[in-house]
C-alpha cells in the first residue's frame, strides 16, 4: 500500500467538519425568514433555506462553494428579556447547534430563533429540541 493512499476511515474523518459560516447581515436573516421554511419546537424556532435558490447572495465565498457549506445565524427578540438573557439564550443555541454540525446536510442557511424558555430550560431539553427541529426539517445527513 502506498504511503499517500488514504484509508476510508481517514477520508471519512476529513469529511466530518463542514465549513460553517455565520449569517450576520439583516438582509440574510430576512431572506431566510421570508423565503425559507420554519419548524417550531418549545425551546427554539428553526428557519432554513437551501443555498441553490440563494445563489444571488452566497456570502463571502462564491456560488460554487456555497453549496458545500452551512450558514448559521442566531437571534433573540426583546420579548425574551433584557440583554443578558438574550445573550445567554444565543450562547446556548450556538453550543447546541455546534454539537450537530457533523450531522447537518451541506448547502443550507439556518437561523435559530430563541424562545422564552431557551435561556432557562435544561441543557438536555434544548439539545433535544434542536435535534428534533433538524430532523423534522430533513436537514440531517444521518439519524441521531
Amino acid at each position: 500500500m502506498d504511503s499517500l493512499t488514504l484509508t476510508k476511515q481517514a477520508v471519512d474523518s476529513l469529511a466530518i467538519h463542514p465549513v460553517v459560516l455565520r449569517l450576520k447581515n439583516r438582509s440574510d436573516f430576512l431572506y431566510v425568514q421570508r423565503r425559507g421554511r420554519s419548524i417550531t419546537r418549545p425551546a427554539v424556532i428553526l428557519q432554513y433555506k437551501a443555498h441553490q435558490e440563494h445563489a444571488a447572495n452566497p456570502g463571502p465565498r462564491n456560488a460554487n462553494t456555497a453549496l458545500q457549506n452551512i450558514r448559521v445565524g442566531f437571534t433573540a427578540t426583546k420579548r425574551i428579556g433584557k440583554a443578558h438573557v438574550r445573550n445567554r439564550a444565543k450562547r446556548r443555541l450556538k453550543e447546541a447547534i455546534k454539537r450537530q454540525y457533523q450531522h447537518i446536510k451541506l448547502g443550507y442557511s439556518i437561523v435559530l430563533v430563541a424562545r422564552n424558555i431557551t435561556a432557562q430550560c435544561s441543557w438536555q431539553f434544548l439539545c433535544k429540541n434542536v435535534r428534533e427541529a433538524l430532523s423534522m426539517a430533513l436537514l440531517c445527513a444521518q439519524e441521531f
